[in-house]
């Protein structure tokens, strides 16, 4: 059997440049996704660890931050700031109550070793629901 073998110049560049595209597609999509990576980072990553920070240790500093920024995190900077006072709002509230409840409980035990030692009782009528309350004291 006989065979020939011709060059087409044209076959020849194609497969020439077809690696050189190859290898520029490469290096376009590595320069991509590096420039990708620091976007994220420097975009996404860092402002939800100035949130995680922010919410973890109440840091007013990262707040700020995030508040004076130019993207969505701002609004959530706004956010952290008010519940981070709602927060301190809420706590002081509760600590008011609990000492509103220990005088409370201090001046129901008064009233009721007064009670006991006059040996009386102590009875109250709600109209409303015609209920009678009646403390007696042995």
């Amino acid at each position: 059997m006989i065979s020939f073998t011709r060059n087409y110049q044209l076959i020849n560049l194609f497969e020439s440049l077809n690696s050189f595209f190859l290898i520029f597609f490469i290096l376009l999509a590595c320069i991509i996704l590096i420039i990708f990576y620091f976007t994220s980072r420097l975009w996404v990553y860092v402002p939800l660890k100035m949130v995680k920070i922010a919410l973890e240790k109440e840091d007013f500093q990262k707040v700020n931050k995030l508040k004076q920024s130019k993207t969505e995190f701002r609004q959530i900077g706004f956010l952290i700031d008010k519940f981070i006072n709602q927060k301190h709002k809420l706590e002081r509230e509760i600590n008011e109550r609990k000492l509103v409840n220990k005088k409370l409980m201090s001046r129901e035990l008064q009233l009721a070793t007064s009670l006991d030692a006059a040996g009386q009782g102590l009875w109250d009528w709600n109209i409303n629901n015609n209920f009678i309350f009646l403390i007696k004291i042995k």
